[in-house]
């Protein structure tokens, strides 16, 4: 064999090698067997424990409110007053939209106010990690088979990137396990380990679930979501912390999602004012107080004061109260846990300065 002929070879050998590394790489992952579009159906639990609970007060929110109300609290404070809380950590305005609908007013259940918290422009933002497979489950879950409005106002805000990421969480469904694995391991080693009645809670839902009544089933619930919140708040505490930094980041980034007139017809701010109005019922828009500085001053910045200003008009405008916590002085550096977020111990100090400062909307 020939010096050329051995090179052929060796170069025949290597590209034969390149292309089942390639093959390996980029098509194995699409080989996982399963449903690749895979679709969530409508989980009725919120709308169920609405309709038998039958709170006085509802609030929604996301992380903002999950972080800083305690709703327990709340209703001891308030002699005995049920409230009840439609809130999740990363739950975006689509999700707010959607339990607005789909739960609270679907369940026939009128409470005496609706309490809505946000930050910064989270009321007219609803695309920002909209796409994430966290979030979309979440969607799926909370969503009718046909849900036109969604559909309207998320078309508005999608580019090339999220459709890449549909399209890779169809082509790779792989990813989609992976995060099913770490959910396992939170949902079922980590709740078996730290809540020590979950185990035999579980052991009686499968085996024996006519023996748990549903105080049982909510008071189970109620400490999943709390640990739930522990996990989030102190052991992922850095991630969280990378996290609150990028979307305060993306939020300020741009004039036009701080141009409150040119982002709320492209959001679902007109829908939910639409519903609440159609329900009858009361909403109160509740600004959140991020972390302020260590003198406990707030960073002021025109064009956010300029948004807020317009949404306070809008909101005053349709019949809506707003109540703006970002410069309360009972709130300080202290209080805050890692980016926006409440230290779980200052939670029920916080409650109690709710009800001082919105006793008009309680009534």
């Amino acid at each position: 064999m020939t010096i050329n002929q051995e090179y052929s070879s060796s170069s025949h050998s290597s590209l034969i090698r390149l292309i089942a590394i390639i093959f390996l790489i980029f098509f194995t992952p699409m080989m996982v067997v399963g449903d690749k579009n895979r679709q969530f159906g409508f989980d009725p639990t919120y709308k169920q424990e609405l309709a038998q609970i039958k709170p006085e007060f509802v609030f929604i929110g996301s992380s903002m409110l999950v972080s800083r109300l305690d709703v327990e609290h709340f209703n001891t404070v308030m002699d005995g007053t049920v409230g009840y809380m439609l809130g999740e950590v990363g739950a975006l305005s689509s999700l707010w939209y959607l339990w607005l609908k789909n739960s609270l007013i679907a369940s026939e259940v009128k409470p005496k106010t609706v309490f809505v918290f946000f930050r910064h422009t989270a009321l007219t933002n609803p695309a920002d990690n909209s796409s994430s497979v966290f979030i979309m489950e979440k969607i799926q879950k909370n969503s009718l088979d046909s849900e036109p409005v969604y559909d309207q106002v998320m078309g508005y805000h999608k580019d090339f990137f999220d459709f890449m990421d549909e399209w890779i969480l169809k082509l790779y469904p792989i990813q989609d396990y992976w995060r099913k694995g770490v959910n396992w391991v939170v949902d079922s080693a980590g709740f078996l380990f730290a809540l020590p009645d979950y185990a035999s809670y579980k052991y009686q839902a499968i085996f024996h679930p006519e023996q748990i009544s549903a105080k049982q089933r909510r008071a189970m619930m109620a400490d999943r979501k709390a640990l739930k919140s522990r996990i989030a708040y102190e052991v992922f505490s850095d991630n969280n912390k990378r996290d609150q930094k990028n979307r305060i980041s993306k939020t300020f980034t741009g004039e036009s999602q701080l141009n409150f007139k040119e982002r709320m017809p492209l959001s679902f701010l007109p829908h939910i004012v639409r519903l609440g109005k159609e329900a009858g019922l009361k909403l109160v828009f509740v600004r959140i107080k991020v972390r302020p500085n260590k003198n406990n001053t707030i960073q002021k910045g025109l064009l956010l004061n300029r948004y807020i200003t317009d949404l306070s008009q809008y909101a005053k405008k349709n019949g809506i109260a707003f109540h703006d916590f970002t410069y309360d002085p009972n709130i300080t550096f202290s209080m805050y846990n890692d980016g926006a977020h409440i230290a779980p111990k200052y939670m029920k100090y916080w409650t109690e300065n709710f009800v001082s400062r919105l006793g008009e909307h309680l009534k």
